[in-house]
């Protein structure tokens, strides 16, 4: 994971925590995240996390304020943002030599459980499902301004807000990469890939797709779940979602189709990728290249003892073969449970069920691409060593060590493209 991109000292944290009336008593940096910059807050009033705004406009903070507090007078667990005084759900601090002030958010601290991409089974898919559905359905009522509908609307006008990872913004980025001389070396056959895939999925979306605020980012490392297993339905169980996890990290949230946000979950929860050997980086700019294209494949994995099987949506373990069977990349199971724990809060209609095969590989290509562009061209030579020790240091077990790869999100994109969409949407409907 890569390091913050903002340091600051504990001099600075105390001055961020001054208009919350609190007082500092440890700093930790959090290596984690590819866009803000994180910090664990240790306060005179507990714990908290320090979020450092990185290029975000006034505006986009108190849109993600203001959702934050719609979603969580509506039952939603997300964690709950502090607010300084005169009710300022953010502050502006300045550090010495910086030409401009910055933005920091402080939320409180969740003591809730990650998990990996190959821990999700099917209980823990279907909560993930529920808690896309209660987000989707939460965030509908949020009315585009503090203010609310206008008075007399015959009804509720939701919110819109622009996305910045849209096809067309992820065809500007790969354009850049395609006339950047550093990236077309052993990148430039994958560039060339994504761009033809962006292309035909533009030409080919279809229109007029139920939309609203989505998540747009929900992935494990996203999503804190319980450290205890809710009960069983009729065993005193609370409302659907309601105990099911805490979503985090809401500031790429923006207007989408709904079935693409769950295209994104199913990616990011259902189908975990091969091991990858490591990418070789290079000195200068810190950026790093590519294997042979033709290598981005993994390499066979060991055959497990005895050639048994690993079970259905548990964790492979290291050196065995994964054969829970699959969709492309979709572990089945874990897929239909994930659908099912939607459908639970809100039902797919027809043209959102033809649409998934598309939406998948839609998202497939924005994480493709902005991974080659914001970690793997951005990879920076100071993580690793410290990861751990700070880590260590944090109340609770270390946090998993979630994949960044742009690999992963290329191996499901081929995979996909091996996979009819009737072939998948028979097998998931």
């Amino acid at each position: 994971m890569l390091p913050p991109r903002t340091v600051i000292t504990e001099d600075d944290a105390a001055q961020i925590l001054r208009p919350y009336g609190l007082r500092l008593r440890a700093l930790r940096p959090l290596f984690r995240g590819t866009i803000n910059s994180n910090y664990y807050i240790e306060s005179d009033a507990g714990p908290a996390f320090l979020r450092l705004c990185e290029g975000k406009t006034d505006a986009d903070l108190r849109f993600e304020s203001r959702l934050i507090w719609h979603l969580t007078s509506h039952g939603l667990r997300t964690p709950e943002l502090w607010h300084a005084h005169y009710r300022d759900p953010y502050v502006k601090f300045r550090r010495e030599g910086a030409l401009l002030p910055q933005a920091a958010m402080l939320f409180e601290w969740v003591k809730g459980v990650e998990y990996l991409d190959s821990e999700i089974d099917r209980e823990r898919a279907h909560g993930v499902g529920q808690l896309l559905g209660q987000f989707h359905l939460c965030a509908a009522t949020l009315p585009p301004d503090a203010a609310g509908p206008p008075r007399g609307a015959a009804e509720l006008v939701p919110a819109h807000r622009e996305g910045i990872y849209g096809l067309p913004q992820i065809r500007k980025r790969l354009l850049g990469l395609q006339l950047r001389p550093a990236a077309r070396g052993s990148l430039g056959p994958v560039v060339d890939e994504l761009m033809a895939e962006a292309t035909r999925l533009m030409a080919s979306r279809p229109r007029g797709l139920p939309s609203g605020l989505g998540h747009c980012d929900l992935f494990p490392d996203n999503l804190l779940f319980p450290r205890r297993r809710r009960r069983a339905k009729g065993a005193g169980a609370q409302g659907p979602g309601s105990d099911d996890g805490w979503v985090l990290d809401l500031e790429q949230v923006a207007t989408t189709s709904y079935v693409y946000d769950v295209a994104v979950a199913l990616l990011a929860f259902c189908a975990p990728a091969p091991s990858w050997p490591p990418l070789s980086a290079e000195g200068g700019a810190g950026e790093a290249t590519a294997p042979d294209p033709e290598a981005t494949e993994p390499t066979p994995a060991a055959e497990s003892p005895a050639g048994s099987p690993v079970a259905e949506g548990s964790p492979v373990a290291e050196g065995a073969v994964d054969t829970a069977p699959r969709l492309g990349p979709l572990r089945r199971e874990p897929a239909r449970a994930l659908l099912d724990g939607y459908q639970s809060m809100r039902v797919l209609g027809d043209a959102e069920w033809q649409a998934l095969h598309g939406e998948l590989r839609c998202a497939a290509v924005r994480f493709t691409t902005t991974r080659l562009t914001d970690v793997h061209l951005r990879a920076r030579a100071a993580t690793g060593p410290h990861e751990a020790p700070m880590a260590a240091r944090l109340p609770g077990p270390p946090p998993p060590p979630h994949s960044k790869d742009y690999r992963d999100f290329l191996w499901r994109l081929r995979r996909l493209k091996e996979l009819s969409s009737d072939e998948l949407v028979d097998a998931l409907r």
